[in-house]
């Protein structure tokens, strides 16, 4: 990764991860996850008890809190445990996940060892049902286990979504269920002005953590399972992560025990809420409401949005309640004063977040559409939206028949896309971002020109693996040069860029006649080397 945490100090602390590598494996990559055993956890909340301190919660909270921690000797103390689930290097030939787990465990890493291979779904299911039956006899927390394709060949055909790999597959246990009582249902706000119940419990233990609270989903999920303020209910943690409501136990039901009413206000700002007949959603329509305006300055400041380091959830709520901001154009507005006046926000703390916010200005269009948080307009969607206009002020005054012509638009991304360019008070926070001198155009050359790349226009594949980038770093790369990178060879691919253990993706360019460059020559194609 090129962005995060330095956490190697903490990482050498681990005794299941070798300082050294046994063998002849010395450039490599390998990823794995940390954890807490039970016992571990368990001596380590004791100890705290001990010492009048707060207790853990569970065990992956602590683990992640535990290697942000700055110091070493700390991190050595709570003996962390690793296992590793994944290698590849440039100097191995060896086609089977499998197979280099073992090299791993021949490499001085700890391996989990209840893995197998096997040929058949039979085999698989069995194998689930049997893990799943000695889950609680684990030492450590799962809630379920993964299915990979072994040949790395395979994988690198079959290629991945923008979320997930198509070559592994989750196979997830029954989640663990306890009973409660449903004390109250809330209401909560989205940045998109959807509203939505919460079930407010008695708090209770359910897979290793104490639940209070729980996802009721939507009003019309509510009504169907006639679920009530007093009930008795049955909640489970959906994959083990999120809380929900599961079932109401009605033969406890108290007899003074009401339907629930739909709400005709905003909880948070007052204003009527309106039913969204697209959806099964009711929705506060007032832009300026507190909570959509956190939730739309969050979502603006995101990782994958304009990328505003240091903004985070705290600060964002003290920056609306203090009236500070009340849209992401006052973002660019703000001084190192006015932010150093807030709760726990020294100076050198805000003149950080101020420069932040500076650096976010030159994001490409692409991140601009997706961080302004239009309905149904997607990371995928800006770009090519970004790609095919070039300009906000372009997206504004296009036709529908023009957008649909894009690749990847529809219907309902059209509507959407021009109902909020056409509320004034969209474009007045669009005008703050341009005074403010950040980039609503796409990048174009001194002529007024389209910036041109060697791969502008070119449809590419990237298979292998790779010294230099890493699989999403390349894509963007490509995109920013104009290309367009997918997932499969066919006719309409121009170019091929192929690493280590290419595979069939190569084997099939090749049979097409399709032009194929290592790393090093991609990179002297894009002048980046």
């Amino acid at each position: 990764g090129i962005q995060g945490e330095d956490i190697t100090p903490n990482v050498r602390t681990i005794r299941s991860i070798p300082i050294r590598l046994r063998g002849d494996l010395r450039n490599c990559e390998v990823r794995g996850e940390v954890y807490f055993e039970h016992d571990t956890f368990a001596a380590i909340n004791a100890e705290r008890e001990k010492n009048d301190e707060p207790l853990f919660a569970n065990p992956r909270n602590s683990v992640a809190g535990t290697l942000k921690l700055q110091n070493p000797k700390l991190v050595a103390s709570r003996n962390l445990s690793y296992f590793a689930y994944s290698l590849a290097s440039p100097e191995i030939d060896l086609d089977s996940h499998f197979d280099r787990l073992q090299l791993l465990s021949d490499s001085g890493f700890v391996v989990n060892a209840e893995r197998d291979r096997f040929k058949t779904s039979d085999e698989i299911i069995a194998f689930g049902d049997r893990i799943e039956k000695r889950r609680n006899d684990l030492p450590y927390d799962i809630d379920g286990v993964v299915v990979k394709l072994d040949s790395y060949r395979l994988q690198d055909e079959l290629g991945a979504t923008s979320k997930a790999p198509r070559w592994a597959i989750a196979y997830k246990f029954s989640a663990e269920q306890a009973e409660t009582t449903l004390e109250q249902i809330g209401l909560q706000v989205g940045r998109t002005g959807t509203v939505t119940p919460v079930a407010h419990l008695t708090p209770v233990l359910v897979a290793g953590t104490t639940v209070s609270r729980a996802t009721l989903h939507n009003f019309e999920e509510l009504a169907r399972k006639d679920i009530r303020e007093g009930d008795r209910v049955i909640i489970e943690k959906g994959g083990d992560i999120i809380p929900k409501v599961v079932s109401v136990v009605e033969e406890s039901r108290s007899k003074s025990t009401k339907p629930y009413e739909l709400p005709t206000n905003c909880p948070v700002c007052g204003s009527t809420l309106v039913s969204d007949k697209s959806e099964v959603a009711i929705r506060c329509a007032t832009v300026s409401c507190p909570a959509q305006m956190k939730g739309n300055i969050r979502h603006f400041a995101g990782r994958t949005a304009m990328d505003i380091e240091g903004l985070g959830s705290a600060l964002v709520d003290q920056l609306v309640g203090a009236k500070l901001v009340a849209d992401v154009g006052d973002l660019y507005s703000l001084d190192v004063d006015q932010i150093a006046s807030l709760e726990r926000m020294g100076t050198r703390s805000a003149e950080n977040v101020v420069t932040a916010i500076a650096q976010s200005k030159t994001q490409p269009l692409s991140r601009l559409l997706f961080a302004l948080g239009i309905r149904h307009i997607g990371a995928t969607v800006a770009r090519s939206l970004a790609s095919a206009v070039g300009s906000v002020d372009a997206l504004k005054s296009a036709t529908e028949k023009e957008l649909l012509e894009i690749d990847e638009i529809g219907p309902i991304i059209v509507q959407s896309l021009k109902d909020h360019l056409a509320n004034e008070q969209n474009w007045a926070v669009i005008g703050k971002l341009r005074a403010a001198g950040v980039k609503l155009e796409a990048d174009v050359d001194a002529t007024g020109s389209e910036v041109e790349s060697p791969i502008s226009g070119k449809t590419i594949v990237v298979t292998g693996t790779l010294e230099r980038w890493g699989r999403s770093e390349i894509q963007d790369l490509i995109r920013g040069q104009g290309g367009k990178p997918t997932s499969s060879v066919s006719k309409k691919t121009d170019l091929v860029v192929a690493g280590e253990a290419a595979g069939s993706k190569r084997t099939k360019a090749e049979s097409l006649g399709i032009k194929i460059l290592d790393e090093a020559a991609f990179a002297e194609l894009i002048d980046d080397a």
